[in-house]
């Protein structure tokens, strides 16, 4: 095969589809938050960035095909699937794989924002870019062994336990600014309050279609923010990088930051058209 390695995210979803493409071509896998620029690589899940830095790359994704194909460098090669909820799933079609159909569910709860603590689990793993358990799941994909897949996620609530207790409690100070749509605002420099804020999003779904998490300085200046949504996310971001800021997102979530402070009520207003 032309392709040496394959390259994913911190996504517990994208590494299980990763591990399926090792298992079958027993290729070498590079775990990334896309910052740096990607030669020759089958790209598993890329999250839809302002810049996308790809040369001579396969890229499988989900979501935004449109999108993806309009902005893929020349020389480029994608293999976009929105039926799809899940990579996983998507690359065990594409390499007809028997994946336990547990874990096919587990992974479209999580993709899916389904209110529980193991989708709240799965978006900490991304935000804090935890590699360890990453690595640990895709050892257990390319083992079968999928019962390991579902204990991982037991341990790490414990471990942090703190964040969810905090993120749940927050989930009921969401302010409202239309039906259906809210946010949560939050300090950038403490890490605890932005991390806690960002999964109070996800708690915060079981009332609301659309909820933000504001990162501010100063309480009235953003300068980052996390989003999800019930809808697919297109026209979120589509406003938000008319405000300047580079976007990172999924189908149903995504992170912004800004080079310089925006006002809040510049991003409310964004959040008005939702």
């Amino acid at each position: 095969m032309r392709y040496t390695q394959v390259v994913t995210s911190f996504s517990i979803d994208n590494a299980i589809a990763a591990a399926l493409f090792k298992k079958t071509y027993n290729i070498s896998i590079e775990i990334t938050n896309f910052t740096e620029p990607i030669h020759e690589s089958i790209v598993v899940g890329i999250p839809y960035l302002t810049e996308l830095n790809l040369t001579g790359c396969m890229i499988f994704v989900n979501y935004f095909c449109r999108e993806f194909s309009a902005k893929l460098p020349p020389g480029n090669i994608l293999v976009c699937d929105a039926e799809y909820d899940t990579m996983a799933e998507m690359i065990a079609d594409i390499l007809e794989i028997d994946v336990p159909n547990t874990i096919l569910n587990l992974m479209k709860n999580i993709e899916t924002l389904q209110i529980d603590d193991k989708t709240a689990l799965a978006i900490l793993l991304e935000l804090i870019m935890e590699r360890n358990t990453i690595e640990e799941i895709i050892s257990s994909v390319i083992k079968s062994e999928w019962n390991k897949v579902q204990k991982i996620f037991g341990n790490i609530y414990q471990k942090h336990a703190n964040i969810f207790l905090d993120a749940k409690r927050k989930a009921h100070g969401i302010k409202i600014i239309k039906r259906g749509v809210g946010y949560i605002i939050y300090n950038v420099s403490n890490e605890l309050e932005s991390l806690s804020s960002k999964i109070a999003t996800i708690y915060a779904l079981k009332d609301l279609e659309t909820v933000f998490a504001l990162g501010c300085i100063e309480n009235s200046k953003v300068k980052e923010g996390f989003f999800v949504s019930r809808k697919k996310v297109d026209n979120i971001f589509r406003n938000i990088e008319r405000l300047g800021a580079a976007v990172s997102c999924k189908k149903f979530r995504g992170f912004f930051r800004i080079e310089w402070l925006i006002r809040k009520d510049e991003i409310i207003r964004c959040m008005r058209k939702v």
